[in-house]
């Protein structure tokens, strides 16, 4: 019986269920997105590991559990009648949207286990400069930005937020312009490297 009842169902009312679905998905978008924030915030190896736990038991099962409700949808459809092709549409629409999400539940975590040192030493600069917790950092915006800085070549993803980072003409630093950490690549110089004379006791 409910099997026929779904059949019954027009491609708008199922325009309608994928609506809902993209809602559903957006809402587990910023829920990771807050939980990564927190986990950066916090920047110590176990707040990592907690982070990487909770996608591994709410994030990536409840997107698989959206996509599997969208195939159902997509199975479902009317060809040949009324809001067919936006339905289909809509369809590929959020199928791409699950991938991308999907990738950054598993990814990012990862990720972030794998430069856990590195987040620790930037943590105290996060927690100091973000307006509240849970909260993205801003971007860095493209007027602040060193017109003499361009993007990697071939790409070096951030090892905090995945963004490409950019360096200058003699690869001498890197920098993220979205989460705006920085490192500079330029060896340390010995005490006496300017070549001054020292005198002669230090010969």
């Amino acid at each position: 019986m409910q099997e026929r009842e779904i059949v019954k169902k027009s491609n708008l009312a199922f325009l309608a269920e994928i609506e809902q679905l993209r809602r559903r998905l957006a809402r587990l978008d910023d829920g990771f997105s807050i939980a990564r924030e927190d986990a950066l915030s916090d920047g110590s190896r176990v707040c990592l590991e907690r982070f990487r736990e909770l996608s591994r038991t709410r994030f990536q099962p409840e997107c698989r559990t959206v996509r599997t409700e969208l195939d159902k949808i997509d199975s479902c459809l009317i060809p040949g009648e009324e809001w067919h092709e936006e339905a289909r549409a809509a369809v590929r629409n959020l199928r791409k949207k699950l991938g991308e999400s999907l990738a950054r539940f598993i990814g990012t975590p990862n990720r972030l286990m794998r430069n856990a040192e590195l987040i620790s030493r930037i943590a105290p600069q996060r927690r100091d400069s973000a307006p509240h917790p849970g909260l993205r950092l801003p971007a860095v915006e493209p007027e602040r930005t060193d017109p003499d800085l361009r993007e990697t070549d071939p790409p070096i993803p951030c090892p905090v937020c995945g963004s490409t980072l950019m360096t200058d003409k003699e690869f001498t630093l890197l920098f993220c312009p979205s989460c705006g950490i920085g490192e500079s690549l330029e060896p340390d110089l010995p005490e006496n490297a300017s070549g001054e004379d020292t005198g002669p006791e230090d010969r």
